[in-house]
């Protein structure tokens, strides 16, 4: 079993016109990054997708980013542990990275990394459905 982490930087949020909300946002496996580090994407949106996710009890996942053509898949094996595939979808399939995990030591990490940048959002003063929704995911509304 490996350890992956979810790497956010709460420093590198901006807001756009549009009010969506960006920022660096990666998994951090043993051997690579994925999609790749210092990825940048809509990172309160995925991080309210990815605290849906996975939920327990898990059955299979997909924890897509918005910004490109990748997703995390996730399927239970045995007890908490689930095989982590990350894909690249370019109109075919390419698996760039596999290892077996934790679900909950990986929903932790979503979690973590969500408060952090939900902290930031709302000392920034930034409101909008996609942070409201972040803090109700947490409990945290």
């Amino acid at each position: 079993m490996q350890s992956v982490k979810l790497r956010v930087d709460p420093r590198s949020l901006t807001a756009a016109e549009s009010c969506c909300i960006i920022g660096t946002i990666y998994f951090d496996f043993p051997t690579l990054q994925f999609p790749e580090r210092n990825w940048s994407d809509f990172v309160v949106v995925l991080l309210g997708w990815w605290l849906e996710a996975t939920r327990w009890p898990i059955t299979r996942a997909e924890l897509r980013f918005m910004d490109g053509p990748f997703v995390l898949r996730i399927a239970p094996v045995a007890g908490d542990n689930v095989v982590l595939k990350g894909i690249e979808d370019r109109g075919h399939e390419r698996e760039l990275c596999h290892c077996v995990a934790s679900i909950k030591e990986l929903r932790l990490e979503i979690e973590s990394a969500a408060k952090s940048i939900l902290e930031e959002c709302r000392a920034r003063k930034w409101v909008n459905e996609d942070v409201e929704r972040l803090g109700y995911l947490l409990g945290n509304p």
